[in-house]
C-alpha cells in the first residue's frame, strides 16, 4: 500500500465526518499522528480549513537530520544492546507489529497493570489517584480494540517514527490563509528543531518571493503560510496531560 493510500484512509474519514456534520470550516488540530493526517487533510481540502494547529507532529524533519539531531543531543551514542533492539524493532515493525499488540496477547489483568504503570511512571504530572485510575482505564480499552487504523503506519512512517514523506516539504506549501501553529512540550521526544525549520523555510521563501513579488506558479508570496511554533514548558509529548493550563491557553491563542 503506497503512502497516499494509508494517508487517504485517514483524510477521506475525517472528510466525511465533517460532511456529515455540516461543517463548513474548521479550526483543525491534530496531535502526533493526528498531526500529520492533518496536515495531509489540508493538503487535499484546503478551503475546509479555517486554521490548523500540530500538536508535537510527528513525521515532520528528514530522516538524516533527525538522526543528526539526536547524536548531539547524546541519544546517537548508543551501546551495541540498544542498536540490536533498534534493530528488532525495525524488523517487527516492518512485519505490521505495533506496540498495541502487546496488550491484546497478555492476559487482562497482566495488560492493565502494564498500562497502570506507564501512567505512574511517564506521566508523574497526574497526581490525582482518581485521574490516574480513569487515564488508565481509556488507555487500556483502547489498546485491546480490534486493530484499525494502525495497521497503516508501517505505510506512513519509517522506524523510529519519522516520515516517508516528511511534513517539512509539505507544510511550507499549505495554501491557508491564517498562520498555522506548532506546539512541542520542552521535552518533547519529538525534536522541535522540525517546527522551527519550517517555520525558517517559510520565512526564506517569504523573503524571496517578496523581491520577485510572485512564486513559480504565479501566485502571491502572501500565500506561503506563517508559522508560529509554541513551546510548553515542563512537558514532553503528552503535553495536553503534563501540563494542561500553559497548553490549553496555547491552543486557545492558536485559534484565535
Amino acid at each position: 500500500t503506497s503512502v497516499e493510500a494509508a494517508e487517504s484512509f485517514f483524510v477521506d474519514s475525517l472528510e466525511e465526518w465533517r460532511k456529515k456534520n455540516g461543517i463548513d470550516k474548521m479550526i483543525l488540530g491534530g496531535h502526533s499522528m493526528g498531526g500529520y493526517i492533518a496536515v495531509a487533510y489540508c493538503e487535499k481540502y484546503p478551503q475546509h480549513v479555517e486554521r490548523l494547529i500540530l500538536l508535537s507532529p510527528v513525521g515532520v524533519p528528514h530522516k538524516e537530520k533527525e538522526e543528526e539531531a539526536r547524536i548531539k543531543r547524546g541519544m546517537g551514542n548508543v551501546s551495541l544492546k540498544w542498536k540490536a533492539v533498534r534493530y528488532t524493532f525495525g524488523k517487527l515493525w516492518e512485519w505490521d507489529f505495533t506496540p498495541l499488540v502487546v496488550s491484546r496477547v497478555l492476559s487482562e489483568e497482566r495488560g492493565r497493570n502494564l498500562v497502570s504503570s506507564y501512567v505512574q511512571r511517564r506521566l508523574p504530572a497526574i497526581t490525582s489517584l482518581e485521574e490516574q485510575i480513569n487515564l488508565s482505564e481509556y488507555l487500556y480499552l483502547n489498546s485491546i480494540l480490534p486493530a484499525s487504523g494502525e495497521n497503516s503506519l508501517n505505510r506512513i512512517l519509517l522506524p523510529g517514527a519519522f516520515a516517508r514523506n516528511p511534513l517539512m516539504d509539505r507544510i511550507p506549501k499549505l495554501t491557508v490563509s491564517n498562520p498555522i501553529t506548532i506546539v512541542y512540550g520542552e521535552k518533547d521526544w519529538m525534536d522541535k528543531t522540525g517546527g522551527l525549520e519550517v517555520k525558517r523555510i517559510c520565512v526564506e521563501q517569504k523573503k524571496v518571493e517578496s523581491l520577485k513579488n510572485k512564486t513559480e506558479n504565479g501566485k502571491s508570496c502572501e500565500l506561503i503560510p506563517d508559522i508560529n511554533v509554541h513551546i510548553i514548558k515542563d512537558a514532553g509529548h503528552l503535553l495536553m496531560l503534563e501540563n494542561w493550563e500553559e497548553f490549553n491557553s496555547s491552543v486557545i491563542i492558536a485559534g484565535m
